[in-house]
């Protein structure tokens, strides 16, 4: 179970989670009904009986279950794995629910049951976009096992014109699970691409000012003890005006790389050429890596005079992301002052 499939259905049921709560909630009440029904007049000497019982109650337990579950997760969304495992869970319990319904009915000289059978593996498939190949694995084994009850039980025999049937019906509901499967990843995809989209800069593929925001203020708001670094581009109007645009655009992106390579994740273009990471190393060793990085830019640039200044700032407890953006910045400013190519801290 890859990343995207576990978002998939993360998502899916966040998007239809009313829908959801409304259809385990209607099936249990149902469910619930039967069951004190068949208590009530059914025959529970004859084995039918207590077949039809024994399903009633299967699927009571397990929607009501499933409906507890959907409940707690919203309180604690962060257990995604947890969602993934019981929706397939959930899944095998109806279908093979479905197939037992099925193989009584029509042991008991009934029609309907084998379409309910193929329609509420129809209406899983489609609502839940688990994997396709998984889901026709286990629809083929519960028609299997459907099918081998009918011949062992049934009073009547099967025609070729019914398993005909049965086999057109189960291509319909394999393709609608491959089609809602596959729309479902398009538009998590495209979700996703939009959220990257609005938080990274185009240029240098680093986050944007609008995720530095965010990020800083959650540092600040849990008095993470983080370092946030301010860096400016040494001279690089001159660098632009020497070189032209587009060399400094590509100065810009080895930059972002070199910091991404030496500082991880949270490196941020503030603009221009300025830019801000948040580490978690001391202010020393924030200093020394920034350093590192000057050296690798200068290599990097070969005959231009590429070098970097940084101004660094402690997150404290009662910090605020402008209290810190400005002593960072106040930070920098000192270090230009001191001749440039250097860190101070604040």
């Amino acid at each position: 179970m890859d990343r995207l499939d576990i978002e998939l259905i993360q998502e899916n049921t966040k998007k239809k989670y009313p829908f959801l709560l409304a259809i385990l909630l209607s099936t249990v009440i149902f469910e619930l009904v039967l069951s004190i029904r068949g208590f009530l007049f059914f025959d529970l000497g004859h084995i039918k009986h207590q077949m039809y019982l024994v399903c009633y109650l299967f699927l009571l337990l397990v929607s009501a279950e499933s409906l507890v579950f959907l409940l707690l997760w919203r309180k604690r969304e962060k257990y995604s794995r947890l969602l993934v495992a019981h929706n397939y869970i959930y899944t095998v319990c109806i279908l093979v629910w479905a197939a037992l319904v099925s193989c009584i009915d029509y042991t008991a000289n009934g029609d309907s049951g084998v379409m309910v059978f193929v329609m509420i593996g129809l209406v899983i498939g489609a609502i839940m976009r688990i994997r396709p190949g998984w889901y026709i694995l286990v629809m083929a084994l519960c028609t299997a096992g459907m099918l081998a009850g009918i011949l062992r039980y049934a009073e009547r025999s099967v025609s070729g014109g019914f398993l005909i049937n049965l086999l057109v019906y189960l291509i319909l509901a394999w393709w609608t699970c491959l089609q809602s499967y596959h729309l479902g990843m398009r538009e998590l995809k495209a979700k996703q691409t939009l959220v990257k989209l609005s938080a990274t800069d185009q240029l240098t593929g680093l986050y944007n000012r609008r995720s530095l925001d965010a990020y800083l203020a959650q540092c600040c708001d849990a008095a993470q003890p983080v370092q946030v670094i301010m860096i400016d581009l040494d001279d690089f109007k001159k660098i632009n005006d020497t070189c032209g645009h587009a060399a400094g655009d590509n100065y810009l992106i080895l930059v972002a790389e070199r910091l991404k390579d030496v500082f991880g994740e949270h490196c941020y273009r503030f603009g221009g050429d300025e830019f801000v990471v948040i580490t978690a190393l001391s202010a020393d060793q924030a200093a020394a890596r920034i350093g590192e990085v000057d050296q690798a830019i200068s290599r990097a640039a070969q005959d231009t005079a590429l070098h970097l200044s940084a101004g660094i700032c402690s997150v404290t407890e009662g910090s605020t992301p402008y209290e810190v953006l400005t002593h960072a910045d106040k930070a920098l400013y000192q270090a230009k002052k001191e001749g440039k190519a250097c860190s101070t801290v604040y």
